[in-house]
């Protein structure tokens, strides 16, 4: 599971959604599932699962302001990846072991 911090600063007391997209991929349609719902206040933190998502912000300011929308997501390798740090290091062993034996 990759686990994110989903961050709102400056706003307080509005509303959020976090959704996952359906089957379509499409942004913002029926097949698309809530993850859930809250209101601001500070940081709140959500565990995810692999795939996309997207989330929603309801409300409005009373005076001008800043906000701060972000998200920070923990990468996870590939497994492509191990696959060729595996075939990378039968190689170099490869490499040496015949490198011992010329000798």
């Amino acid at each position: 599971m990759e686990s994110g911090v989903l961050g709102f600063g400056g706003i307080i007391g509005g509303a959020y959604s976090l959704y996952s997209y359906g089957a379509d991929n499409t942004f913002g349609t029926a097949d698309d599932v809530g993850i859930g719902a809250w209101t601001f206040g500070g940081t709140n933190t959500v565990t995810l699962g692999a795939g996309s998502y997207y989330y929603t912000v309801l409300g409005g300011a009373t005076k001008a302001t800043n906000y701060l929308i972000g998200s920070q997501v923990t990468a996870v390798p590939e497994p492509e990846t191990y696959a060729l740090l595996g075939a990378g290091l039968g190689i170099i062993g490869f490499v040496a072991s015949r490198r011992r034996r010329d000798f």
